[in-house]
């Protein structure tokens, strides 16, 4: 009989599969990875409702309330433009007041999660006003409401990235995940534009009415339930409001160079005529596959997938490759850069049949840098909230926050008034086209669609990357910024444990020495008796 070796015989402890490892409390983190995945549960639920909005409902204005481009772009510009106010008045209420609780965001996702929701929903109920004006009316005070609710809602859940730990690798950790969430929740949403193809080709035998009151309660409604996971989210960073009332932190971003060279080169980015990707889809493309011509709007889906992909895993590692490019701002010029070049190909590639496979792999190429993009943008606005405190001593989440919300729907009022003006000038009729999908289209809109679609972008991207490359600030300065940033806030927790101990009648310093002698003799006493052991 053969004896087994005794190095076969003795196997080590079983290590812990990666769940548990991953889950496994930490004692050098601040905040566990549990807690982030709650986060990221929570954001992929606001982004249920927020891309059913964003993504569809000029659409919804369009196609289903049969409004004016021109009208709807408007309608938007305006609206939005309200932001110009809502959002750093939010942002500032957010930044003026600390709860009993000691939270200084958490309450605002409790108190405004439903409402946003159910306002949502509401967005996408056609309740058949035969009045022109009586449309216009409708969606645009439902939009305010929404959206003046939604900007304390999304300020709230953003700034949790700067408040969530004092350790900046950890809050790198919680914008990553925050950002993964976001990307997740858009991944349901994503499917909208296929069943929007198959109901115009009456595969599913519903109406577009019907279709989106689906999705506003889904969506909409449903989302929003969901977000309420992230009030378990754990605040840590220091409350140190700005000076003055409203106006206090919104003075702050005055010296924040971080934020206002980002926000100038997105503006920037969108201040072109522009054809949605929706749009040009439907109208333009068409594959033939195996006999079966197939609508644009029905493939849109496998070529979000196909260009997607790439973009979906570099963002998955966007810590490692951060680090490879020279950190979050090299990421943003990089992704840029890569539009311009693969737009240019793009353009060149055309779209017509089976060249629509090469243009998904330029864009599989181009989301690799662009996927990385809204991680490293919020990582650096978290950032701005501790450069702010380096410089001035006070912290303004709620402002920096509101910045982020007010640049997304102010980017995205000012693409959709240049979407409305450009398919305007274009001459296309978004109701002549649902009545019939294959009437001839405006010899303007066949010639100029694609040069718009195609090369639109890369103009936006060369105009964003110029303010980038003006903002300056080293990964020597910002280690510097760290260090002190740490001293300092020693220091206060010193003197704060001074205040308390003078108060109570004791020295902390004796208090300290004591239970360390204590605790040293304890642990020494220990080691004895296993060493006797």
């Amino acid at each position: 009989m053969r004896k087994t070796p005794a190095s076969e015989s003795i196997k080590g402890p079983k290590k812990p599969n990666f769940l548990k490892r991953f889950f496994a409390h930490n004692p050098n983190y601040d905040v566990q990875n549990k807690e982030l995945v709650t986060y990221c549960l929570g954001v992929a639920g606001q982004n249920h409702t927020y891309n059913l909005v964003g993504g569809w409902f000029e659409y919804f204005c369009n196609f289903v309330l049969f409004i004016k481009p021109i009208h709807t772009g408007l309608i938007l510009g305006v609206m939005r433009g309200w932001d110009a106010i809502n959002d750093p008045l939010a942002g500032a209420i957010i930044d003026g007041h600390t709860f009993k609780s000691g939270d200084k965001l958490k309450p605002y996702l409790k108190i405004f999660a439903i409402p946003v929701g159910v306002l949502a929903m509401f967005l996408f109920i056609n309740f058949g006003f035969q009045e022109y004006a009586a449309k216009i009316a409708y969606v645009a005070t439902i939009y305010f409401l929404w959206d003046s609710f939604y900007s304390f809602q999304d300020t709230a859940q953003w700034g949790l990235v700067a408040r969530i730990s004092r350790i900046p690798e950890r809050r790198v950790k919680a914008a990553y995940w925050g950002r993964l969430g976001g990307t997740f929740g858009g991944l349901i949403p994503g499917l909208i534009s296929p069943v929007v193809g198959l109901v115009l080709d009456g595969i599913i035998p519903i109406s577009l009415t019907q279709l989106f009151i689906f999705l506003g309660i889904f969506f909409g409604l449903g989302g929003m339930i969901i977000s309420l996971a992230q009030v378990k989210v754990v605040e840590r960073a220091p409350n140190k409001p700005p000076d003055g009332k409203l106006l206090g932190g919104v003075k702050l971003l005055a010296k924040n160079k971080i934020v206002l060279l980002i926000a100038l080169g997105n503006i920037l980015n969108v201040c072109i005529f522009n054809l949605s990707q929706m749009y040009f889809f439907q109208t333009l493309v068409r594959l033939n596959i195996g006999g079966k011509i197939y609508n644009g709007a029905t493939i849109l889906l496998p070529y979000g997938i196909i260009s997607g992909i790439p973009g979906f895993v570099a963002m998955m590692f966007t810590p490692f490759l951060a680090k490879k490019l020279g950190g979050m701002q090299r990421v943003l010029i990089t992704a840029s850069a890569a539009n311009i070049v693969g737009r240019i190909l793009m353009f060149f590639v055309g779209y017509e049949g089976w060249r629509i496979v090469g243009m998904a792999l330029i864009q599989a190429f181009i989301s690799i840098p662009s996927g990385m993009v809204s991680i490293a943008t919020t990582a650096l606005w978290s950032e701005s909230v501790d450069y702010t405190e380096w410089k001035t001593g006070k912290r303004n989440e709620g402002t920096v926050f509101s910045m982020q919300n007010f640049l997304a729907k102010i980017t995205g009022s000012i693409s959709a008034v240049f979407s409305g003006l450009t398919l305007t000038l274009l001459k296309f009729d978004p109701q002549k086209f649902v009545d019939n999908p294959n009437a001839p289209l405006s010899a303007e809109f066949t010639k100029w669609a694609w040069p718009i679609h195609s090369l639109g972008p890369a103009i936006g991207s060369l105009m964003q990357i110029i303010p980038l490359l003006l903002l300056k600030f080293t990964p020597e300065e910002r280690q510097l910024m760290q260090q002190e940033l740490e001293e300092k806030r020693a220091e206060e927790s010193r003197l704060e444990l001074q205040r308390i101990s003078d108060g109570l009648g004791f020295n902390y310093k004796d208090y300290i020495d004591s239970n360390y002698s204590e605790n040293n003799q304890i642990e020494n006493n220990d080691n004895a008796e296993d060493d006797k052991v």
